[in-house]
Parts: C-alpha cells; structure tokens; sequence
C-alpha cells in the first residue's frame, strides 16, 4: 500500500509540474506572439486617423479653415462655383461698386497681385448689395478699371453670412481650398502676397 501510494503521489506530481509548465509556456507564447500584432494594428490605427484628420478640413470663414464653397452667376449671365478654381488661388473680394474710395484703392492692390500671379491668380469681385442697377454699377467699375478677366458678380449665395463680411473683404484662398487671409475691410499686396507665399 505504502508503495502504490508513493507511486501514485510521484504521479500526480508529475502532472501537476506538466500542467503549470504547459500552462505557463503557453502564457510566455501568447505574451510574445500578441505584441508584434498588437503594435502595429495600434500603430496603423493610429496612422489611419492622422490621415483622416488632415482630409476632414473644418469648413469655415477663418483662417486655415475650408472656404464654404457657393455658386454665382456673372453680371454676364455666366455661372460659376468657388470649386471650380481648385488648383489656383482665388481672392475672394467683397466690394461696393460705387462711392468707395476703400475699393478705388483696393483694386491697385489686387491689380500689382494680378501681375505677380498672372493666370495663377482668380479674382471674384462681389458685392453683398442688392439694390435696382447693382449689376450695371459692377459693369461700370469692370469697365472703367479694365479688369474684363474678373468675375463680378451679385451676392445670391449670403456668402456675407458664410465669411462674415458685412460689406467690404478680401479673402485668400490657396490652390487646396483653404483661407490663407482675410482682410478686413482691406488688404494690401504684401500681405497678399506674404499670405501666398507662406503657405506655397
């Protein structure tokens, strides 16, 4: 009895040693075998929301922010959308086109960036007032200043509301669709051009 006893303990604690170490292998296995999965699911994660992140602009009048995009028609019957010039910057002018002398001034300013940009360069001159001859006013200034490439067109889309403009602004905005500036009520040509050049 003593010896079938022994020999039944000395088996038992057999088994018992094999099961903790089987146990315990599987644990340093599991341990080894999880991390270099687990670290870069983690890291590509992590990857997949920075790049969503820099796709998912805010839309916004501010600076840095996505330029609400609208559609216009030209005082010639043409129409447009701001989306239409992605590629090129766009300066989105909001102006009065009689009795101001802050937009008499303006336009030179825009003139000097028309000539250092050329064709890379879409200026859309727009007034928020609707009144009975706006439209022929716009073809006046168009006219008198000679700037038959710009868009000049009526305020129908509220971009006012959109940019927060009550009359008069200039806003930049680059080839990817963001503001690069805003001037309110003006903007000078090295501000103009310092805000493109920064962000080129």
């Amino acid at each position: 009895m003593n010896a079938a006893r022994v020999a039944l303990i000395a088996v038992a604690t057999i088994a018992v040693v094999a099961v903790v170490m089987l146990a315990y292998f599987f644990i340093l296995a599991g341990d080894e075998g999880l991390q270099p999965v687990a670290e870069p699911a983690v890291k590509g994660g992590e990857v997949e929301m920075m790049e969503e992140a820099e796709v998912m602009v805010e839309v916004g009048p501010e600076v840095g922010q996505l330029a609400p995009d609208f559609t216009l028609q030209t005082i010639d019957g043409t129409t447009f959308s701001l989306s239409d010039f992605r590629g090129k910057t766009v300066v989105v002018w909001f102006m009065i086109p009689v009795g101001c002398p802050i937009c008499v001034s303006q336009v030179e300013e825009l003139k000097k960036l028309q000539e250092e940009l050329g064709e890379d360069l879409v200026v859309i001159a727009v007034t928020i007032l609707d009144y009975q001859g706006v439209e022929d006013d716009l073809a006046k200034f168009r006219d008198e200043k000679g700037l038959m490439e710009w868009f000049y067109a009526v305020d129908t889309a509220q971009l006012g509301l959109k940019y927060n403009i009550v009359e008069m602004g200039v806003i930049i905005v680059g080839p990817d669709g963001k503001i690069l500036h805003r001037g309110i009520p003006q903007a000078s040509f090295e501000e103009m051009l310092n805000a493109i050049r920064a962000a080129a």
